[in-house]
């Protein structure tokens, strides 16, 4: 058993005796596809410099950092990864989950799809609940402040987000464009 293992342990049994619930860490294996890893896993599925959401913490003054995001900066010799918090605050993990990339969880340098012929936008800067976005298609240009909602009125999606499949018929496609007689072209290959 590992330091970090002991220490979570001790913190559970005494999180029990108080009557709080123990730590996740201290429970054996990993819920099935959960998307949460814990020690032995971690450096397997993630590497330096990936945000990951904190659920277990090494130090227990680290705690505060429980469920919030961080960017990965090292992994230590019992392959431990310690994060920059976004206060800069260095906290040690012993349990982490992938973080969906969403238009709520935007950072600077992620791109936005806006589905134009013209180009994406590049988020340049994060202020409470605004993103500030460059000008499509010139990732160096300030452009404008938007909010989520608008963002999602736009149809708006990040650049590499997995997406749900859209599956539609030709009269449900030719509605939404406002088009009629709509002909799909097979492609030739």
């Amino acid at each position: 058993m590992s330091l970090c293992q002991a220490l979570i342990d001790i913190e559970s049994s005494i999180r029990t005796r108080i009557g709080y619930p123990p730590l996740a860490g201290a429970t054996k294996g990993n819920s099935m596809n959960t998307g949460i890893y814990k020690q032995g896993q971690l450096q397997e599925h993630f590497k330096v410099g990936e945000r990951a959401i904190v659920r277990e913490t090494y130090y227990p003054s680290h705690s505060d950092y429980i469920s919030q995001v961080g960017v990965i900066d090292i992994f230590n010799e019992d392959h431990d990864p310690w994060l920059t918090m976004r206060n800069g605050r260095h906290v040690c993990a012993t349990q982490l989950e992938k973080v969906e990339k969403t238009l709520e969880t935007l950072e600077v340098g992620d791109v936005v799809d806006t589905h134009s012929s013209v180009g994406d936008k590049t988020v340049m800067g994060v202020c409470g609940k605004l993103f500030f976005l460059s000008v499509t298609g010139l990732p160096d240009a300030l452009g404008a402040a938007w909010t989520v909602a608008r963002m999602q009125e736009k149809g708006f999606t990040v650049k590499g987000a997995e997406t749900e499949e859209t599956i539609m018929t030709v009269k449900e496609i030719e509605d939404k464009l406002k088009i009629t007689n709509l002909r799909i072209k097979k492609e030739s290959k």
